[in-house]
């Protein structure tokens, strides 16, 4: 999508498909290196005991919580952006009905 100087929204289809995979993608390989990077962790991390431990857990779980929001918000830019993209269609859809039928 860019803007022009008439007021007018051009839309890039193609260029808005590639963009939702590109989230898509990008939501999958966030997930995938968080899922994995936990248990690397806790095995390495499984002799620490006390205090250390304890404000390990604390922090873990706000790193946790945040990277969760990050794949999220990743994920709703994808979604957001597939919803655009129909809209968009739609539209384009109407319109060529619409001069086709006159």
């Amino acid at each position: 999508m860019s803007g022009t100087d008439d007021g007018y929204t051009q839309v890039h289809f193609g260029s808005m498909a590639e963009a939702e995979e590109d989230f898509k993608q990008a939501y999958r390989a966030l997930r995938e290196e968080l899922d994995s990077l936990d248990p690397e962790l806790r095995r390495d991390l499984a002799p620490w005991v006390g205090k250390a431990n304890s404000a390990y857990e604390v922090e873990h779980t706000n790193w946790t919580n945040a990277a969760d929001d990050m794949a999220l918000t990743i994920q709703s830019f994808g979604s957001t952006l597939t919803q655009i993209h129909g809209t968009y269609q739609d539209a384009e859809n109407a319109a060529t009905r619409l001069w086709s039928s006159s």
